[in-house]
C-alpha cells in the first residue's frame, strides 16, 4: 500500500513572490498537525507515485513508496518520495535556518489561565492558536486568533500575551550568524479535562526565515 502521511507540509500562495507568506507544518508535532487540518482540512495525495518518479528498477511496482514531504501550491501538489530501498532520513538533512523563539518561562501563561474566572473560561474552546510576531528585542506584537472562535476567553488571553507576556521571549537567531531577527510565532494553548493548561510553541524548526 503506498503510504500518503508526509512529516512534512510546505504551503505556497498565490502572491508570494518572495515567498515571505509560505507556511511550513511538521506533521509530527502535535501543533502543527492540528493547526494544519483546522486551517486547511484535509489533503488528499495521490495514490500512486508518477512514472517519471520511480529510478530504481527493483522497485518499479514501488507499492511500499511512503510521501516524505509534500509542497502545496495554489495549482499542485507536489510530493517527495521515499522508494522500499531508500534507509536515508531526509529530516536529518532539511535546511533549518534558525534557532526556533522560546519563552523563558512559559508555564506562566497556563498558569495566568488558571486564574481565569469561571464566567470567562464558560465561553472558552478547549484548544486556540494564536500568531504573533516576535521582534529581535524578544517583544511580542501582532496577536491574531488563527484557530477557534472569539470569545470573552480568547480576548482575555490575547490581552494578556500582550501586556503580561509581551516580553522575556528569546528571539529566533541564525543558525550561521547568532545574529537576532524578527520572525512569526503560533502560540497553542489547551484546556485539558485535568484542569491543567498546556501552551506549546511553534515552530520547533525554522524550516523559512519567516517562521510561518
Amino acid at each position: 500500500m503506498f503510504l500518503t502521511k508526509p512529516y512534512g507540509i510546505s504551503v505556497y500562495f498565490k502572491d508570494d513572490k518572495p515567498l515571505f507568506k509560505s507556511e511550513y507544518y511538521d506533521l509530527e508535532y502535535e501543533v502543527d498537525a492540528y493547526i494544519f487540518m483546522k486551517l486547511y482540512g484535509h489533503v488528499h495525495f495521490p495514490l500512486s507515485p508518477r512514472e517519471n518518479t520511480i529510478q530504481n528498477d527493483n522497485d518499479s511496482a514501488c507499492n511500499k513508496c511512503k510521501i516524505s514531504y509534500a509542497r502545496i501550491y495554489p495549482d499542485s501538489v507536489r510530493c517527495s518520495l521515499i522508494r522500499p530501498s531508500e534507509t536515508h532520513d531526509f529530516r536529518k538533512t532539511d535546511k533549518v535556518y534558525a534557532m526556533p523563539v522560546k519563552y523563558r518561562n512559559i508555564e506562566s501563561i497556563g498558569k495566568r489561565i488558571l486564574l481565569y474566572n469561571k464566567q470567562t473560561l464558560k465561553s472558552a474552546d478547549s484548544i486556540i492558536v494564536f500568531r504573533g510576531i516576535v521582534d529581535k528585542d524578544g517583544i511580542l506584537s501582532d496577536i491574531e486568533l488563527i484557530v477557534g472562535k472569539r470569545s470573552v476567553y480568547s480576548d482575555q488571553v490575547e490581552k494578556d500575551l500582550l501586556s503580561l507576556f509581551s516580553d522575556l521571549w528569546e528571539p529566533a537567531r541564525l543558525l550561521e550568524t547568532g545574529q537576532a531577527y524578527p520572525t512569526y510565532i503560533k502560540i497553542y494553548i489547551r484546556l485539558n479535562r485535568d484542569g491543567t493548561v498546556t501552551v506549546l510553541l511553534s515552530p520547533r524548526k525554522v524550516m523559512n526565515l519567516t517562521g510561518r
